[in-house]
C-alpha cells in the first residue's frame, strides 16, 4: 500500500490542533505527520497536538528561518508527499480523493480546492471568496500552475526529480506546480477533495499572483 506523510507549515498556533485532529481522523489515515512550526511550539501545546494527533506518528520540525517558514528538513521518506495548510480542516474522505490519481498512476502530483471554514461577517472577504471561486472555476482548468499547493499531493521521487533536496517550506510560495509544469510533470486536479480553510486569502492570493496567460499552464488531462 502507497505510504503517505503529509506535512504541515505552522506559522502560529491558531488551528493547529484542529487541522490535526482532522487529518488523523482520515478513514484512509496517512501513515505519519509532520509540523514543522514556527516560533516553536510551547510544550503545553506539543502535547495537544500529539493527543489530537493519536495513534497516527507525528513529528514536529524547528522552523529555520520564521520569517519565511524555512525549516531544516529532508523529504519524507513516504511514496507521498502531502502539504496541509496548518489552518485548515480536512473532511471525512478527503486524503483517500486527493491521492487517488497520483496512487494509481495517472498523476505525478494532485491538488484539490479550498473552500472557507465559516461564513465571513466582513464584505471585503466575503468578496475574496467570490474572486477564490473564480479562479476554481476558470483559472485552474486553464493550468496547473494555478494549482492551490497547501491542498496537495506529490509522489516524493518527483519532488526529488524537480531539485528538491528537502521538503519545500512552502507549497504554495516556491510555485511547486509552475516549476513541475515547465518539466512536463502532469498534475491533475480533483475537485471532490477540498478542505476548509480559517480564511481563504491564502488560496485566493497564491492564484492570483500568476497571470492566464503564464507559459507555464498546460491543460488539465482529461
Amino acid at each position: 500500500m502507497t505510504t503517505v506523510c503529509i506535512d504541515v507549515v505552522a506559522l502560529h498556533d491558531r488551528g493547529l490542533l484542529e487541522a490535526v485532529a482532522s487529518l488523523a481522523r482520515q478513514e484512509r489515515p496517512p501513515d505519519r505527520i509532520r509540523v514543522v512550526a514556527s516560533p516553536p511550539l510551547s510544550e503545553e501545546m506539543l502535547r495537544e497536538v500529539r493527543a489530537r494527533s493519536a495513534p497516527v506518528p507525528i513529528e514536529f520540525v524547528r522552523a529555520a528561518e520564521p520569517a519565511a517558514g524555512g525549516a531544516d528538513r529532508t523529504l519524507p521518506g513516504e511514496d507521498v508527499t502531502v502539504f496541509f495548510d496548518a489552518g485548515g480542516v480536512a473532511p471525512a474522505g478527503w486524503l483517500a480523493r486527493l491521492i487517488a490519481p497520483v496512487e494509481a498512476g495517472q498523476a505525478a502530483y494532485s491538488a484539490g480546492p479550498i473552500r472557507p471554514l465559516r461564513p465571513s461577517p466582513s464584505p471585503v472577504e466575503r468578496d475574496v471568496v467570490l474572486r477564490e471561486s473564480s479562479i476554481y472555476e476558470e483559472l485552474v482548468p486553464r493550468g496547473a500552475a494555478h494549482f492551490p499547493g497547501h491542498n496537495s499531493a506529490w509522489r516524493t521521487s518527483t519532488l526529488r526529480e524537480l531539485g528538491f533536496e528537502s521538503a519545500p517550506a512552502n507549497a504554495a510560495g516556491d510555485d511547486l506546480e509552475a516549476r513541475a509544469a515547465r518539466a512536463g510533470v502532469v498534475g491533475v486536479f480533483v475537485p471532490q477533495a477540498w478542505a476548509y480553510l480559517g480564511t481563504s486569502e491564502t488560496a485566493a492570493s497564491r492564484a492570483r499572483r500568476r497571470p492566464p496567460d503564464d507559459p507555464s499552464d498546460h491543460p488539465r488531462p482529461s
